[in-house]
């Protein structure tokens, strides 16, 4: 009977953790919208002009939420299919699989490139023709859009490989170690067309996604999500300290740890905001349950919002100013956008909403 009841509370309890990635999702979008929000004033050459200042917290904040929050999304999107694939028998038929990809993720890509990036890209960073063919067109560097084609990429690899990742852990671990080296040599290489190099080194966390629904997250809330920040944490300061000391072997050294430091973050990030969903009760909360429904559209226009933000204020409030208003003006001009987009429905089709 006790027997019965455990395994009755783990099914609850796996099923909750399908539920709350919705709640997870969100909050990474979030943290995107809010990494790109202070990621001008950290020194980073990602918009025309200059900063007030450089802000030494900002940087350093702006690079430890980069250290984690796509590879957690990724992880998410791997853990999601898995479920959908081998524990619900969806995504059997490679045709219909590739159709639900392009239209969730390629359309979106056309529709938002053409009718928004390009022109307010070009605008501010006066691209010619040829600057826009090759970021945009063969999606070599397409701002932020370039997490769209990665995502399609790594899907088309992983569904080719899937009962092979789904047997074997063996198959998975040098699957994931080869799309990290093509991963590095292909961009070394060769133009990154439609982003595949980059798809090729998100593999891994695609896959570490996959093996955390298969085998459960019991153990690794075992070890605390107070412990997986620090140990994340910890190991950001020791790769930052180790990309700024010259000589192969410290480069090789920090490569090395930078991979365990993004997939111990990619766990990190996905255990805190399980834990964070379950405490909160999303569900019943209205402007978040609002939000989770539309952080995919604030994620694929707010970059452009927060060009037109720091060009009214830079410089004209404080840094820490500055970046508040880059999150409200991202977040509510990309909802406001989305509400109007979405009373047409050939418009909602194009942002890959589903029907």
């Amino acid at each position: 009977m006790k027997t019965n009841m455990l395994l009755t509370d783990r099914q609850t309890d796996r099923q909750t953790e399908v539920d709350n990635c919705s709640f997870v999702k969100c909050c990474l979008m979030f943290l995107v919208v809010f990494y790109h929000s202070i990621l001008f004033y950290s020194g980073i050459d990602w918009f025309v002009g200059k900063p007030l200042c450089v802000v030494d917290s900002l940087k350093w904040f702006s690079g430890w939420l980069n250290s984690f929050h796509i590879y957690a999304f990724t992880l998410v999107s791997g853990y999601l299919y898995y479920y959908l694939r081998y524990e619900k028998g969806k995504y059997k038929e490679p045709k219909g699989f590739l159709a639900n990809k392009i239209k969730r993720l390629i359309v979106p890509y056309a529709f938002i490139c053409v009718c928004w990036v390009i022109p307010v890209s070009s605008y501010f960073f006066s691209y010619t023709v040829g600057n826009v063919f090759k970021k945009y067109i063969i999606a070599t560097a397409p701002s932020q859009l370039w997490f769209l084609w990665m995502l399609f990429d790594v899907f088309m690899i992983v569904y080719c490989l899937s009962d092979w990742i789904y047997k074997s852990n063996v198959i998975s671990v040098l699957v994931s170690l080869a799309g990290i080296v093509i991963g590095v040599i292909g961009g070394k290489l060769f133009p990154n067309v439609f982003c595949i190099w980059t798809g090729f080194s998100y593999i891994a966390y695609f896959i570490l996604g996959c093996k955390i629904r298969q085998y459960g997250s019991d153990k690794l809330n075992r070890i605390g999500v107070v412990a997986w920040v620090a140990i994340h944490t910890v190991l950001y300061v020791i790769v930052i300290h180790l990309k700024s000391i010259n000589g192969l072997l410290f480069k090789i050294s920090s490569f090395g740890l930078t991979v365990i430091m993004q997939l111990i973050g990619a766990v990190m990030a996905f255990l805190v905001l399980q834990k964070l969903a379950g405490c909160v009760d999303w569900k019943q909360n209205k402007l978040i349950k609002g939000f989770s429904q539309i952080s995919m559209p604030v994620f694929l226009l707010h970059q452009q919002l927060i060009y037109f933000s720091i060009s009214l204020f830079n410089g004209h409030v404080n840094p820490y100013v500055n970046a508040i208003i880059n999150v409200a003006f991202a977040i509510v001009g990309s909802a406001g956008i989305t509400k109007l987009l979405y009373k047409v429905k050939v418009l909602r089709v194009l942002m890959g909403e589903k029907q």
